[in-house]
């Protein structure tokens, strides 16, 4: 039985809910990948480290632990929700950079991405997009899209202020200073955040009720079993589409600022190279989002992996004059296919076991972001210290991901 409750209050949480997710997004994504590349120098310096791919290991770690355990953490958030599931990582995320500040040997910035690793499975983009779709039916893309801004908002944010803290203060102590931010998170968290509408007698935004019986099957309940999504092709494709794409976006973006130095860009250009990176992906997760709340989602798929193959090939041209134009189309286009891609996820197979099915999805994102530094170290070390024959590949793998976007079907789920 839906509670009468004011008008304000039915208005008011679900962008609550919205805003506390592009806030951890911010902090969980933007300082577990690629935003912590602008202390690479300082790694390779500290540790002595001669060959790149050793450097590289530490996303792959982070990565793998994605790769392992996401469809786990899946079922975790199905059973015992979002809530609990992000105050997990965000206390894993505390302890890697306790870890990174006190790290004796390259082995302990190991571990530091082991739980990194943890925290971005944990508290992510998975649970964050559970949490948005299960307020949201209406504009759901819009929601969707303003709450994965925080994944590319913190790399837009945090590069420059990190070389600036670095500069300041070295690099253990900016890992210390860090350790503050998921540490107020958890208390926002534990006393704002609500899994469902329906824990507060609320209904999801856009959702209707029945007159007769004053109910609505809560969306959350809604949609394909893990077992019936498996049976699908799109869920197949999707899932390649996801490996090709993502070890394509890591390889360049964990490259892009030592690949900027080696065009004699001094430390504080190519860190903002990150910035610009993120801010056009910031807008194209924005924008297109949007956009798909009345377009076609899978034809403006189509659109931003044909943009972002053709960024691709910019970089391969090795062109330092259209590097600017290379991040700009790349990014505004990657921005693009992330949110497209958990909206795929959500309007196919709804949300009964958004959990398992958008983690099992995730395990091949993982996997060719694993993938994905080791292959371009190897090839730029392989390769007379260049990463031309990487950004070739790349491209090849864009190509791929932009044909098969044309064999995606459409499978009806309530809402």
């Amino acid at each position: 039985m839906i509670k009468s409750v004011t008008i304000s209050k039915q208005a008011v949480y679900p962008f609550m809910m919205v805003f506390l997710g592009l806030l951890v997004l911010v902090v969980v994504n933007g300082l577990t990948t690629s935003a912590l590349s602008v202390f690479d120098e300082e790694l390779l310096k500290e540790f002595d480290i001669k060959i790149r791919t050793n450097l590289r290991y530490k996303e792959s770690i982070t990565n793998f632990i994605s790769a392992i355990f996401i469809v786990l953490a899946g079922g975790f958030v199905d059973k015992f929700k979002v809530k609990s599931s992000i105050l997990i990582g965000l206390t894993f995320l505390t302890l890697g950079f306790f870890i990174y500040a006190h790290a004796a040997t390259i082995y302990f910035v190991y571990l530091a991405h082991f739980c990194l690793g943890i925290a971005l499975i944990t508290a992510g983009s998975m649970p964050i997009i559970i949490l948005v779709s299960t307020w949201f039916i209406q504009k759901r893309g819009f929601a969707l899209g303003f709450a994965l801004l925080g994944t590319s908002l913190g790399g837009f944010v945090f590069p420059p202020i990190l070389s600036h803290f670095i500069a300041e203060y070295g690099w253990r102590n900016t890992f210390l200073i860090l350790m503050i931010l998921p540490v107020v998170l958890i208390f926002l968290i534990l006393f704002f955040l609500k899994n469902s509408p329906r824990d507060l007698g609320l209904l999801a935004f856009g959702e209707q009720i029945n007159e007769e019986s004053n109910q609505s099957e809560p969306i959350i309940q809604s949609g394909l079993s893990y077992k019936n999504a498996l049976k699908t092709s799109t869920f197949w494709i999707i899932s390649l589409c996801g490996f090709l794409s993502f070890f394509s976006v890591v390889s360049i973006v964990s490259n892009l600022f030592l690949h900027l130095r080696g065009f004699d860009f001094d430390p504080k250009q190519a860190s903002y190279s990150l910035s610009i990176y993120f801010g056009f992906s910031l807008l194209g997760k924005l924008l297109i989002s949007s956009l798909s709340d009345y377009i076609d989602t899978f034809k403006v798929f189509t659109i931003c992996a044909l943009g972002m193959a053709c960024g691709s090939l910019l970089f391969w041209t090795m062109n330092p004059a259209i590097i600017f134009q290379a991040v700009g189309l790349t990014a505004l286009s990657w921005g693009g296919i992330y949110t497209l891609y958990n909206l795929m996820i959500v309007k196919n197979f709804g949300l009964k076991s958004a959990g398992k099915i958008n983690g099992t999805i995730s395990s091949f994102e993982s996997l060719g972001s694993f993938i994905a530094p080791i292959a371009t170290g190897f090839l730029y070390t392989h390769n007379h210290n260049s990463y031309k024959t990487a950004f070739l590949v790349v491209t090849i793998a864009l190509t791929i991901t932009t044909v098969l976007s044309f064999f995606f079907r459409r499978n009806q789920v309530a809402n």
